[in-house]
């Protein structure tokens, strides 16, 4: 008897102890100090993978970023200085010629990134 009281106990401390790791994430913040989401440094690691010749390491970086829209991150966040992840793309893959990743910002459109508002990253950046 004194061994299935045990059990139990041990029981509810682990059902505790989950419960608290849960609310951890739960409470976790969706954007850090300049406003980037776990959207924005996937996208950023993106452009630094490309840049670096990477590809194929960047490509496992696009099967994250549907992972993260499926978790349910707002794929339309803005950070400090206004910027979406769809901006972001536009910045960071853009090559020496001003030509921008279209697969990147395909996978992001894809996912369901939208510019709306005063700040058109395609037409800004092409001009």
């Amino acid at each position: 008897m004194k061994h299935e009281e045990e059990e139990e106990e041990k029981e509810e401390e682990e059902e505790g102890e989950e419960e608290e790791k849960e609310e951890e994430m739960q409470t976790e913040p969706a954007q850090d100090e300049d406003g980037w989401t776990y959207l924005h440094l996937v996208v950023f690691m993106y452009g630094r993978l490309i840049a670096a010749g990477h590809e194929e390491r960047a490509r496992l970086l696009i099967r994250a970023m549907y992972r993260l829209a499926l978790s349910g991150v707002d794929v339309n966040a803005r950070d400090s200085r206004g910027r979406t992840a769809l901006v972001l793309a536009a910045i960071v893959s853009m090559d020496n010629a001003g030509n921008i990743d279209q697969s990147l910002v395909t996978h992001l459109l894809r996912i369901g990134t939208s510019e709306v508002g005063n700040y058109n990253c395609l037409t800004t950046l092409k001009h």
